[in-house]
C-alpha cells in the first residue's frame, strides 16, 4: 500500500497534484500499518482476558478522540488529508499504549479445576 502511494499512483492518474498528495502520505501510512499489528494483537489479548467493558469503553473514547483530532487538524491547522493520516498514527500509538498497559497490569483469573 505504501509503495503504491510512492510509485504506482501514475497508473491511476497523471495529475501531478494528486501524485504529490499520495506521496506525502507514505510515511504516516507506513507507520499506521506498522502500529495496527500490535494494536489488534493487544486488543485480542484484552478480549481473551474477558475485559470487554474496558475494550468497549476505550474503543468509544478513542473513536471520539479520533473525530475531534481530525476535525481540529482540518479546521484549525488546515492539515487536510495528510493531517488525517498523522492522526491515525497518533491514535494507533495511543491505542497500543492503552492496551499494552491494560494487558500488563491485569491479573490473570484463577483457573477452573
Amino acid at each position: 500500500a505504501v509503495l503504491t502511494t510512492l510509485y504506482a499512483g501514475g497508473l491511476f492518474t497523471s495529475d501531478a497534484r494528486v501524485l504529490k498528495e499520495c506521496a506525502s502520505i507514505a510515511l504516516p501510512m507506513f507507520l499506521s500499518l506498522l502500529l495496527i499489528i500490535p494494536s489488534r494483537t493487544l486488543q485480542g489479548l484484552v478480549v481473551a482476558q474477558s475485559d470487554l467493558l474496558f475494550y468497549a469503553g476505550i474503543t468509544a473514547v478513542d473513536a471520539a478522540l479520533f473525530g475531534l483530532a481530525v476535525s481540529f487538524m482540518n479546521a484549525k491547522l488546515g492539515a487536510g488529508y495528510l493531517g488525517m493520516w498523522w492522526v491515525h498514527v497518533a491514535l494507533y500509538a495511543l491505542n497500543v499504549t492503552q492496551f499494552a498497559l491494560r494487558v500488563a497490569f491485569t491479573k490473570p483469573k484463577a483457573k477452573l479445576a
